[in-house]
């Protein structure tokens, strides 16, 4: 996820609102809307859009493979992308041994 909050954080201060996602890995050229980050990682994949409206909005990966199979681990900001909080309540579900270590 870490990946995507600077080019989200970036596209939010320039049009004032959350881009649409899209896969690196695809090939086809974004859209307007649209930002080119990796969501497909080791365990899971990054949700394909920015939940909440700017400046305040949810990333949320969602593990599919291993132990923390059908949880999600989510990342939130109120400032449009200037600072990122995780294990927040209503997007994070993975238990804390399977976050990443910053936010366990």
């Amino acid at each position: 996820m870490a990946g995507i909050k600077s080019p989200a954080a970036e596209f939010g201060a320039n049009t004032n609102s959350w881009p649409g996602l899209i896969a690196q890995a695809s090939g086809a050229a974004p859209a307007v809307s649209e930002i080119a980050v990796t969501m497909v990682g080791k365990y899971g994949s990054v949700a394909p859009t920015i939940g909440g409206t700017y400046p305040a909005g949810t990333i949320t990966y969602n593990f599919s493979t291993g132990r923390a199979s059908g949880t999600a681990a989510g990342i939130v900001t109120a400032d449009g992308g200037g600072g990122w909080t995780c294990n927040n309540a209503t997007a994070t579900t993975v238990l804390s041994k399977y976050r990443p270590q910053a936010c366990r």
